[in-house]
């Protein structure tokens, strides 16, 4: 490799510091690239041990002194933008979300519960050791639709979710027709909004991805939501909502864990084919031979609950949070 540059007339160190040996793992600018793995299409980008143990440190000093200073919040929020680029899945965003706020709110320097958790979470991502990776073996491509009602007046119930799995070649691959239960819409709706179609969309993807975790895992997702405001959230990793925050960061942790590729994508509500099982509507979709998955709704929002506790979400902080609506 010395001789072709040479040959092509580069100039480049050829000893001292910068002149490292050949390797698999090359570092550079705080990022280390492994190709190890390269002749079988995967290639991993990380943080270097230098630059993790730093922001480490950092993030540990601020949780031992409880205070972080909005100059400090900015600068660190930088850092971590940084470092998060190297980090598998899209939670650290959420993290940095919530340093944001805490930089341009109004509660002084000390930090909150809400930023105390979003740090002690970063600094988890850092120390798992879960570098980005860059594959040509991924799996294929799926494609989920998924839909929500929210009409009190309607015999069924209040809420109906559906949503319909679809392969890379536009074959449908499953269903499911719901209704909530008036039990789970009082404990989706803590704060007592007289709508909930929000919530109820963000739940109908939590469910979706839950119900075809295991053929989506290693996969290509691609979320199809005809609600703006739900999938604008789910790109920036944020909500403002007390009663989606849970649904949110569980998404967020669910996608994490299974090692998903997501994208979502807003189609038109004429062309969303989980209208119809929404609204409980399922007959073409049966007729069509198009399997009907079963839903236990009550055993998914206590395992919501659960991955949006490891998620860096506190359960017992929402009463206060109600308190200032």
């Amino acid at each position: 490799m010395t001789l072709t540059f040479k040959m092509l007339g580069w100039i480049f160190a050829e000893t001292g510091d910068k002149a490292p040996p050949f390797a698999s793992v090359v570092a550079a600018l705080g990022v280390t690239i492994d190709v190890s793995l390269l002749h079988s299409g995967r290639v991993r980008i990380d943080n270097t041990e230098n630059r993790k143990s730093e922001i480490a440190a950092a993030i540990r000093q601020i949780l031992d002194t409880g205070t972080l200073l909005r100059p400090d919040a900015l600068r660190l929020r930088g850092r971590l933008q940084f470092v998060a680029g190297r980090i598998f899945g899209r939670i650290a965003k959420r993290s940095l979300a919530i340093i944001t706020k805490h930089a341009y709110g109004e509660c002084g320097p000390t930090i909150s519960t809400e930023t105390r958790h979003a740090l002690q979470l970063f600094l988890q991502l850092i120390m798992m050791d879960v570098p980005r990776e860059v594959s040509l073996t991924t799996g294929c491509t799926w494609y989920v639709f998924t839909d929500a009602c929210y009409e009190p007046q309607d015999t069924r119930g209040s809420a109906g979710l559906g949503a319909v799995l679809v392969d890379q070649l536009g074959r449908y691959k499953g269903f499911f027709s719901i209704f909530l239960t008036e039990d789970l819409l009082a404990k989706l709706n803590i704060t007592k909004r007289k709508t909930i179609i929000f919530e109820c969309e963000l739940l109908a993807i939590f469910v979706a991805m839950t119900c075809w975790s295991k053929h989506l895992q290693d996969s290509q997702v691609v979320v199809c939501t005809d609600n703006e405001g739900v999938k604008d959230s789910l790109i920036a990793c944020q909500t403002s909502s007390y009663n989606a925050t849970p649904i949110l960061v569980a998404l967020l942790k669910l996608e994490f864990d299974l090692r998903w590729n997501a994208w979502f994508s807003r189609v038109p509500s004429e062309s969303n084919v989980a209208d119809e099982p929404s609204r409980g509507e399922t007959q073409q979709l049966l007729a069509k031979g198009v399997q009907q998955f079963p839903i236990d709704l009550d055993s998914m929002w206590n395992g919501l609950l659960e991955l949006a506790t490891r998620g860096g979400f506190d359960q017992h902080s929402m009463p206060h949070a109600v308190k200032k609506v």
